[in-house]
This record gives C-alpha cells, structure tokens and sequence, in this order.
C-alpha cells in the first residue's frame, strides 16, 4: 500500500514503472491494464445440469431457468427437503413434480 496522499501513483508494469497522475482517465488506465497484464482473461466452463434425470450439457440460459424455478418454489422444495428421512426420498420428491 502506498501513501496516496501525493499527486502521483506508481504502478509497476511488466517490469517497467510508469507514473500514473490522479487525474488520469479510468478508461485509458483500464484500456493499460488489460493490455499490459493478465489481468482481463478468457475462462472456459462446462455447464452440466440434470435434465430428466440425466447429466446434460446446457447453456448459462437454461440453467439459470431452472434456479428460477427453484427459486420461485423456494417454500416447496424447502418443505420436501425437511420432510424427507434420505436424500434419495428427497431427490424423488423434487423430480415428482410436488412442486406448484
């Protein structure tokens, strides 16, 4: 942490000082630092979600579809969860379409 108390900020960059003013425009730093770091990178992800009982690869689409649904039955699935003795009892109630 440095003192920012003064009119200048130092950041290190690939080996390299460069002097940043307070003033400077956020975007043009940003801009800097995604191109200058690692800082801005590309990640990939397999969304797998159980669909009729199978594993299946969906998109980000569909699966925030189904937390909505869940979300939205909260006070159901909730209720089935504590009601249940075993997780497989549990499981069949939520697939069972109790839910409204």
């Amino acid at each position: 942490m440095g003192d920012l108390t003064s009119k200048t900020v130092l950041l290190f960059f690939s080996n390299k000082k460069r002097v940043l003013q307070l003033d400077y425009d956020p975007s043009i730093f940003l801009n800097n630092l995604y191109r200058l770091t690692s800082f801005q990178c590309s990640l990939s992800c397999n969304m797998v979600g159980i669909h009729n009982g199978q594993p299946k690869q969906m998109g980000l689409k569909e699966l925030l579809q189904g937390i909505v649904v869940g979300l939205d039955n909260l006070d159901a699935v909730i209720r089935i969860l504590r009601e249940s003795s075993s997780n497989a009892i549990a499981s069949s109630g939520l697939r069972s379409g109790e839910l409204p």
